[in-house]
C-alpha cells in the first residue's frame, strides 16, 4: 500500500493538489523513487511536526538568512518561509516570482544578485 501513503502524504499532509500527484505519477522514476521510500513517511510526518516551524531552533542559527519561496508554490511553503524570517533574527524573506518548490537556477542567481547588489556597495 505504498501508492496509498504516498498520496495520502502528499494531499493530506502537504497539501499537494490531487492533479498535481497524478502528474506526479507520469514521472516514472520520480513517482517510484517515492514509493520506494515510502517506508519512512511515517517518520517525516513526526519530524514535520504538524509543518510548525521549530522556532528555538530556527532562533538559534546566529547569523541572517535570505529565505526564498517560488511564487507559484504552494501557500504553506510561503507561510513556513516567512515563520523562519521571523524565527531568525535579522532574516529576510524573498519570493521568487513564476517559480514553485523547485526553482530553475537562472530564477535563484537573479535573487542572489538583487540582494547581492543591495547588501555589496560598489566601492567594495
Amino acid at each position: 500500500r505504498r501508492t496509498q501513503a504516498v498520496r495520502g502524504f502528499l494531499t493530506q499532509v502537504l497539501g499537494v493538489p490531487m492533479g498535481q500527484v497524478t502528474a506526479l505519477r507520469l514521472k516514472g522514476s520520480l513517482w517510484r523513487s517515492l514509493v520506494v521510500d515510502a517506508h519512512v513517511l511515517s517518520r517525516e510526518v513526526r519530524v514535520l511536526n504538524g509543518l510548525a516551524v521549530p522556532e528555538r531552533v530556527a532562533a538559534a542559527v546566529g547569523v541572517p538568512v535570505l529565505v526564498g519561496a517560488g511564487g507559484d508554490g504552494l501557500e504553506w511553503m510561503r507561510r513556513a518561509a516567512r515563520a523562519v524570517v521571523d524565527a531568525v533574527p535579522g532574516s529576510e524573506y524573498a519570493e521568487v516570482p513564476g517559480q514553485g518548490h523547485v526553482p530553475a537556477p537562472a530564477a535563484l542567481g537573479a535573487l542572489i544578485d538583487r540582494v547581492r547588489s543591495r547588501i555589496v556597495s560598489p566601492s567594495s
